[in-house]
């Protein structure tokens, strides 16, 4: 019986030994071999593979998109001068609006090019040498600073500049549409405007002209059907050795909005 006992507990006692303990199989990265964890290079972390697959190659961490956000103006970004009704700017989350020109358009740039101005009393008087204008270039006019103070103009020469041109007042317009507000004119230049906020700017013209006589190139005569265009009816005023018609006389249409009439030269006849 002795002999039977102490057999049995030899046998416990190697069996002991050779018993591992779960969760005692470790490799080098910590990952516990028992638990069926394997080191994933790509991840850098103990995973099962028939539960999170390991890639090949590291993983592409990629930025998150920029929070767009409702903005501010940048502190030294020249002021609206336009009578538009500008939408709030929109700029990612530690960036300001610095506006183009003065008017609406903006770009959002990084707050640290926000700098606080101190502005002074009076502007600085600059000069403005402009040379001459070349046939074809137009004169971008000036914008205002933060403060207010006016640049100078540039003269511009690419193609768009020659599109975008404003027209000219006309000399003997009485009040001019500048494509949002209504203006009085006096001598050709504007006087005071109305101050609506417009969402869009319109084809400006020159609602009404002062009475007395034409000259060579006036307007004579413009309907428009739609009603766009204030209509003008001027066809018996037009002066001496001139008469109205078309711009485009190859253009017969009722509507003459796009085609008014002047008073041209009759060359003679």
């Amino acid at each position: 019986m002795l002999k039977l006992f102490t057999l049995f507990s030899i046998f416990n006692l190697s069996l002991s030994q050779n018993l591992m303990v779960p969760g005692s199989q470790r490799d080098d990265h910590g990952c516990v071999l028992d638990g069926g964890y394997q080191w994933c290079e790509s991840s850098q972390s103990c995973q099962r593979l028939w539960e999170v697959p390991c890639p090949e190659g590291p993983i592409m961490v990629t930025d998150p998109m920029p929070v767009m956000t409702g903005s501010d103006f940048c502190a030294n970004s020249n002021i609206q001068m336009c009578r538009m009704a500008c939408e709030e700017p929109i700029c990612p989350t530690g960036q300001c609006a610095m506006r183009h020109g003065n008017c609406c358009d903006y770009t959002c740039v990084d707050n640290s090019l926000s700098v606080v101005v101190d502005c002074q009393m009076e502007c600085p008087m600059v000069p403005c040498p402009i040379p001459a204008v070349m046939p074809g270039c137009s004169v971008s006019q000036p914008t205002y600073d933060t403060c207010g103070c006016q640049a100078c103009p540039t003269i511009d020469c690419s193609t768009s500049s020659q599109i975008t041109k404003t027209p000219q007042i006309p000399w003997n317009c009485a009040e001019w549409y500048d494509g949002c507000n209504t203006c009085g004119v006096s001598e050709g230049e504007l006087q005071a405007c109305t101050m609506m906020m417009c969402f869009t700017n319109n084809q400006p013209y020159c609602m009404s002209y002062y009475s007395g006589d034409l000259q060579q190139g006036d307007m004579c005569y413009r309907f428009c059907e739609d009603g766009s265009m204030t209509p003008i009816n001027r066809r018996n005023d037009c002066p001496k050795g001139t008469e109205c018609v078309s711009e485009n006389s190859n253009l017969i249409v009722f509507d003459s909005c796009n085609n008014v009439m002047r008073c041209v030269p009759t060359n003679g006849h």
